[in-house]
This record gives structure tokens, sequence and C-alpha cells, in this order.
């Protein structure tokens, strides 16, 4: 797991891979295969802008968990 903290606000990974991002970077895609069933619909990366905590000069990566 994989614990992100900004002062007293913490994001904790579940046990999938972990992928470090830049600050407001833009997460990498991934296609989906439809004809293969092992492999999951990765969920739509939401377009509203993160919460202020996140997108902070203090809060420097994020993370993506891929499956």
């Amino acid at each position: 797991k994989v614990a992100l903290c900004n002062h007293d606000i913490c994001t904790v990974s579940n046990e999938k891979t972990v992928t470090f991002l830049a600050q407001n970077s833009t997460p990498p895609t991934t296609p989906t295969n439809p004809t293969n069933p092992t492999n999951p619909t990765i969920p739509t990366i939401p377009t509203e802008p993160p919460p202020a905590h996140f997108s902070s000069d203090h809060f420097a990566v994020g993370y993506l968990p891929s499956w």
C-alpha cells in the first residue's frame, strides 16, 4: 500500500499496483479490450478539478491504481 499525506489528509492506495504521477498531470489512458474479459474497464477520469488539497503545492504527487 502507498499512503500520501498532505498535513492531516491522507489517501491510501489499495493492494493494486500503484503508478506515481506528477502534480496536475494527466493519468495515462489504457484502452479496453471488449473481447478480453480479463481486462477490466478503466473508470472514466472525472473532468472536474481535484480537491484543492490535492492540487496544492504541498501535494506533489498522485497515484493511479492499475490492474
